[in-house]
């Protein structure tokens, strides 16, 4: 979750929702995490997602910064968009999950927004119902929680969305301590590539030689061939520390390359 600086606006109208989402479309395509609900509101969001090799805070800081920039540049302004870093829940068991589900899908109706989820085009309600065609949600885990029956899922979870709120409010985020950087997941950990073997390979692809691209080099070439290499041994399960270690740079060049578009 996050919200606008101050409380002000992360979303001025249909354009700043569309620009929103196609970036989350990108930052799923680029970082290999699951996303299960979200939802956008004028001042803030929700997001219910799986990460895997990538961390929560690359993912977050690349997405706000990414969105922020085109917020400002549409408006001819700087500085601040979002409010101080964001804050990240870890959800430990299906039945927690299945409230999120619920919370975060029926925010716009607590707000008075709407009257019912379904009214709300920007989060992933319609999506997991059926009455949007494909978007960003991966559907078929939440859906699995209610019935290995597909038709008889999603019955189930609109019955559970148009309840009243009397069971719902702002603790559920605090259902949880405060976590920033989940430390398992549910799926297998991909093991970590041969950072020798992947740069002698992107040595070969850039045409950079291996000394150039391993080396303190600033030209723009070897920059590029470098943050290649970098998101490829992110990708394939290393760490961001022990990649910093493994080519003798600092961790704000590993920073500057997930964030390279």
């Amino acid at each position: 979750m996050t919200r606008g600086d101050g409380g002000r606006c992360l979303f001025e109208g249909k354009d700043d929702y569309g620009l929103f989402l196609q970036h989350l479309r990108k930052a799923k395509k680029r970082f290999g995490f699951k996303l299960y609900a979200y939802c956008l509101m004028p001042n803030h969001f929700h997001l219910l997602m799986r990460v895997s090799a990538i961390s929560i805070s690359v993912i977050m800081h690349w997405l706000q910064l990414v969105y922020a920039k085109r917020f400002n540049s549409r408006r001819n302004r700087w500085g601040h968009v979002f409010q101080d870093r964001f804050k990240a829940k870890l959800c430990g068991d299906d039945g927690y999950f299945l409230r999120l589900l619920r919370y975060i899908h029926r925010n716009p109706v607590r707000s008075g927004l709407v009257e019912s989820p379904s009214q709300w085009p920007w989060s992933g309600h319609q999506e997991l119902v059926g009455s949007q065609g494909a978007g960003p949600i991966d559907k078929e885990f939440p859906l699995s929680l209610y019935s290995d029956d597909q038709r008889e899922a999603v019955r189930l979870y609109l019955e559970s969305t148009s309840n009243d709120d009397s069971d719902d409010s702002d603790d559920i985020l605090e259902a949880t301590e405060f976590s920033i950087e989940p430390s398992t997941t549910d799926e297998e950990p991909r093991p970590a590539l041969d950072w020798r073997q992947a740069a002698a390979e992107v040595s070969e692809w850039t045409r950079i030689g291996l000394p150039t691209l391993l080396g303190p080099s600033r030209e723009r070439s070897a920059s590029r061939a470098r943050h290649v290499l970098i998101r490829r041994l992110l990708t394939g399960g290393m760490r961001p520390v022990d990649i910093a270690g493994a080519l003798g740079c600092s961790p704000a060049l590993i920073s500057k390359a997930c964030l390279d578009s």
